[in-house]
């Protein structure tokens, strides 16, 4: 990843420009950090501050520093952002966070302000982050984010983690002895199995297949894995950190040729919060809550011969689900409650005003990719959530994209029979779960939405022994649950 360099200082240097020399390799736990690194100029925006102010990590060398990668677009690492702040307040005399981004100083700029103007912890209000980083992204290169390294006072790489596994009292750990349980963050493919032979002193002759389910695993981060070893005439299938109905979706319980989503599974079980990810009333999704992830997420592994097919270790994972868990789920045909747009008079609609398709959720431009979203504020009416230049069934496929559930959150499956191929402009809700404001924004588009049942495939989780006391279903943050269940 190191590349040849001008010296430090020369060409460039004077706009902020900033090059790796060669003495600087990627570096892992318990690496030293060379005095080049100490000394490279990094650019960092302040809140409250014009422009960009130059730094150095030398600046603050005999400090517990933790660099933090991250970007607007990642909803946990804003989310943890104050709790990493919250932790340099604590050690304010011995720790330094520093938030590190490759996004550009205007796009960070306009995010913080937007956070201070919202913020009720006080930890925006001087947030400063490194921006438009090439240097520290090579140097700690990872496969996502949040990723966070931690470097000691005697210039080592203590630790590379998340940060949830953070708090006081291993920070006081580190400080105090150099030491603390923070664990490893793994990503990527796992070079090691789950399980591993407990007799290493002696031979087991033949292959060793076996499959397996075990609890959360700290520092493990959510993985799908399939591996086929030819050489070894083996295949691996690895499963980490997902709760049960995600699981089960990967056993193919999940409907097909749909992106699979909480309002396209039955949940026949006593604790549904138990079964599946959701937003808890912080907006937040569970899975993003350590307590719950440890005891609510697992880990599946699978070492099986090569010829076995993947519908075949599919139906393998399944039963194994189902035993351990207590449970079983099937995909099925289902009449449940939906949501059906349709036109309702023949208005002349305004055209859009806009050349190019945009939509824009709580501020931020609606991507597939979530790497792709971009911050773009309000519309000019003040709407944080809107549409120009997009067609209604559009916006019907995005309602039901999992990767937009934290806007739209519960809304049931949705479907488009308006028959309408307008390109429109609408100021969506403020709340997109209101669902009769919604209603009431659409009628003026000469559109209604109203509840229906049709019948879907729909994923049924059956928990062993237990029987709901009516047959009716309510759509819920857990997906479709027996009404008797709804917790006031």
């Amino acid at each position: 990843m190191a590349h040849a360099s001008q010296p430090l200082g020369g060409p460039g240097a004077g706009n902020g420009v900033s090059f790796i020399p060669d003495s600087i390799k990627p570096l892992t736990i318990g690496d030293t950090i060379p005095q080049d690194l100490w000394n490279i100029p990094l650019q960092m925006v302040q809140a409250g501050q014009e422009g960009n102010t130059t730094v150095k990590l030398k600046d603050y060398k005999g400090k517990l520093i933790i660099l933090d990668f991250w970007a607007t677009w990642c909803g946990p690492c804003v989310s943890e952002m104050p709790h990493l702040l919250k932790l340099q307040r604590l050690f304010s005399d011995s720790l330094i966070v520093i938030p590190v981004t490759d996004q550009a100083a205007p796009t960070i700029s306009t995010f913080i302000q937007r956070k201070k103007d919202s913020d009720t912890t006080g930890y925006w209000a001087d947030f400063s982050s490194l921006t438009s980083d090439k240097i520290l992204h090579s140097v700690f290169p990872n496969q996502g984010i949040p990723h966070t390294v931690i470097i000691n006072q005697a210039g080592q790489v203590a630790s590379v983690t998340v940060p949830r596994f953070l708090n006081r009292e291993n920070i006081h750990n580190l400080l105090r002895n150099g030491y603390a349980y923070i664990p490893k963050k793994r990503e990527g493919r796992f070079e090691e199995t789950l399980l591993s032979p407990t007799f290493k002193d002696v031979k087991t002759y033949g292959k060793t297949y076996y499959s397996c389910i075990t609890g959360f695993t700290d520092g493990f981060q959510a993985v799908n894995m399939e591996y086929r070893d030819t050489s070894r005439n083996l295949q691996r299938i690895t499963v980490s950190g997902l709760p049960i109905t995600y699981l089960y979706a990967i056993a193919g319980m999940a409907p097909k040729k749909i992106k699979f989503t909480a309002n396209r599974q039955i949940l026949l079980v006593k604790q549904p919060e138990k079964y599946t990810n959701y937003l808890m009333d912080d907006g937040q999704p569970a899975s993003q809550d350590l307590a719950w992830a440890r005891k609510n997420t697992f880990n599946y592994e699978a070492i099986l011969p090569l010829n076995l097919s993947k519908d075949e270790w599919k139906k393998k994972m399944k039963m194994d689900l189902d035993v351990f868990f207590g449970a079983t789920a099937t995909l099925e045909k289902r009449k449940v409650k939906c949501l059906i747009v349709r036109r309702n008079d023949n208005i002349q609609r305004a055209k859009s005003r806009h050349q190019q398709p945009v939509v824009v959720l709580n501020g931020y431009t609606y991507n597939k990719d979530i790497t792709g979203r971009s911050y773009l504020g309000p519309a000019a009416s003040g709407a944080v959530n809107y549409i120009h230049q997009v067609k209604i069934r559009d916006l019907v496929k995005i309602c039901n994209d999992p990767h937009a559930g934290l806007s739209f959150g519960f809304l049931p499956p949705t479907f488009d029979e308006s028959g309408l191929d307008d390109y429109l402009d609408i100021d969506l809700p403020n709340n997109l779960q209101d669902f009769t404001a919604l209603r009431s924004i659409l009628k003026q588009q000469g559109l209604d939405i109203n509840e229906e049942e049709r019948e879907l495939d729909m994923m049924v989780v059956r928990e062993n022994g237990y029987t709901p006391a009516t047959d009716s279903l309510t759509c819920t943050k857990f997906g479709y649950i027996p009404t008797n269940n709804l917790k006031p």
